[in-house]
């Protein structure tokens, strides 16, 4: 769904056009527990990988995480702090810019939030609206670590909240999954246009490019 959505080929795909069709994907995916769990060192080993790949080219790798890790209560303390530094860490370089889904826990939590890797200033953090541009109810809506998130939003016509998420882009394309996609191949079309530019003008043009939907 991701490669599909960021950057699908028309002759290859049967028609369908990514966002930006010419970017080249690097898919990755980390190691996970005996218990098939993704922790913080499997993250960590992720994103050196691509650090270094793109130390290597020298160029900028947009990161899209299509994922969130589920639940209502805040996160450990090592993934608060760990993932997120790292994050910082790494944009600084203007190397790796990454692109976060903001999360489906909108409707299960008693407060609903975006996890703190999700929302850092760093990162560009997704959210969902329907085709008429309205707030999609499982979308997450603040941060628990920086409450002003989502910092964009991309339409989808699925209302399925959570569950496989390849069933659900099958049935209706539902979830921030399928919107963080739409963006980091937006931000791959801007990387290519102003390669000079740091993340931190990407981000902005991002947001100047972006149509204002109101304050809620």
């Amino acid at each position: 769904m991701t490669a599909l959505i960021a950057a699908g080929q028309p002759q290859i795909n049967s028609g369908f056009s990514g966002v930006a069709p010419k970017a080249k994907l690097v898919a990755v995916r980390p190691n996970v527990s005996g218990k098939q769990v993704m922790g913080t060192l499997h993250i960590m080993e992720g994103l050196d990988h691509l650090f270094g790949l793109a130390l290597q080219m020298q160029k900028r790798i947009i990161v899209n995480n299509s994922w969130g890790l589920f639940g209502c209560k805040n996160l450990i303390l090592p993934c608060r702090v760990v993932i997120t530094r790292a994050i910082a860490a790494m944009d600084k370089t203007n190397l790796i810019l990454t692109c976060w889904a903001a999360g489906n826990n909108n409707r299960s939590c008693p407060q609903p939030n975006a996890y703190c890797m999700n929302t850092i200033p760093q990162s560009v953090c997704v959210g969902a609206v329907d085709f008429r541009r309205r707030h999609h109810g499982y979308s997450s809506v603040g941060g628990q670590c920086y409450p002003l998130v989502p910092t964009v939003v991309a339409p989808t016509g699925g209302v399925l909240p959570y569950g496989n998420s390849w069933r659900d882009f099958g049935a209706q394309g539902g979830g921030t999954s399928a919107c963080s996609p739409q963006v980091a191949g937006a931000l791959a079309i801007l990387d290519t246009a102003f390669p000079q530019a740091t993340n931190a003008e990407l981000r902005a043009a991002l947001r100047a490019g972006a149509l204002p939907l109101g304050s809620d």
